[in-house]
């Protein structure tokens, strides 16, 4: 006689030494997250019936191993498009000239562990939540759509950031992040509401020969706020950007910033901080034609 199958538990599920739960493919992360609904179903209050699903990925290690299938994988890396069709709320997208995946539902990654992050061609109808998460590797988005908030607060982000041709209609608000890698950029993005990167700090590699930089270009962004950010003697270009409202509060750079072609309107505002120190910044460029940016030589 053949006995049925036990249920899958999240018992069941390998941990990692800080207690993170180890999904290493699209299938384990379906059967994490379906077994999340099923609690969130069991803690829904009648007060509100149209409660929502979220995908719950946090306190998680997520990677999906390289080649897909082979008994000797080469990579490690968690890339969005390999969810989708697999797990609950992350679709493929066919007809759209913009997209190709969409994330129906918020979707959280608090306190996970990601070996790498691509987000390319996909569109979130829901927040997005990367607090206290760490990103090994590369964090890639390119031509996304967030459609909510999304959430980096306390995120360290190994390999940097790309943000490339994103719109977000809610914010992005990276206070206290910790940039890792040599890539700081955002490019031809549009940012309603805010972009905050108040408390975040920046690690400058000194490569020789490298001119490494936090770039902010060819962007439109509300209410931007690079208060109390560490550079570590990094530049910081805004570059061809029409910002609408600039904090700059308690500023202590030994560094560059530029603002280049760029149109500015709204508050715009550079206090002292609270020890009552003056603000400090070593050079402040302001250029409004056409020339090249020349950054200040080491």
């Amino acid at each position: 006689m053949i006995m049925p199958r036990s249920k899958k538990t999240k018992t069941s599920f390998k941990r990692d030494e800080k207690d993170r739960v180890v999904l290493g493919s699209a299938k384990e992360m379906a059967e994490w997250v379906k077994l999340g609904f099923e609690e969130q179903d069991k803690r829904k209050s009648p007060d509100i019936p149209f409660e929502q699903h979220f995908i719950d990925l946090r306190k998680c290690v997520l990677y999906v191993s390289y080649p897909i299938g082979s008994k000797t994988p080469s990579s490690e890396i968690f890339n969005l498009c390999d969810l989708a069709g697999v797990v609950p709320g992350i679709e493929k997208i066919e007809g759209d000239p913009n997209y190709l995946f969409e994330v129906n539902l918020d979707i959280r990654f608090d306190g996970s562990l990601l070996y790498g992050n691509f987000f390319h061609y996909v569109k979130f109808n829901g927040m997005v939540n990367l607090d206290d998460a760490i990103v090994r590797s590369s964090f890639s988005c390119f031509k996304c759509l967030f459609d909510g908030f999304v959430y980096m607060q306390g995120a360290n982000l190994e390999g940097g950031y790309t943000f490339e041709q994103c719109e977000f209609t809610k914010g992005l608000v990276m206070y206290e992040a910790v940039v890792g890698g040599i890539n700081a950029k955002f490019n031809n993005c549009f940012i309603k509401e805010r972009l905050s990167l108040r408390g975040a700090s920046f690690k400058n590699h000194r490569i020789k020969n490298y001119t490494q930089l936090i770039e902010l270009t060819n962007s439109t962004v509300e209410n931007l706020s690079i208060s109390s950010i560490d550079t570590d003697e990094l530049p910081l270009y805004i570059d061809k950007a029409a910002i609408h409202n600039l904090k700059m509060h308690d500023m202590k750079l030994e560094a560059a910033i530029g603002f280049y072609q760029c149109d500015m309107d709204g508050i715009i505002t550079a206090v002292q901080d609270e020890t009552k120190e003056n603000l400090r910044i070593k050079e402040l460029a302001l250029q409004k034609g056409t020339g090249d940016r020349h950054p200040p030589q080491s």
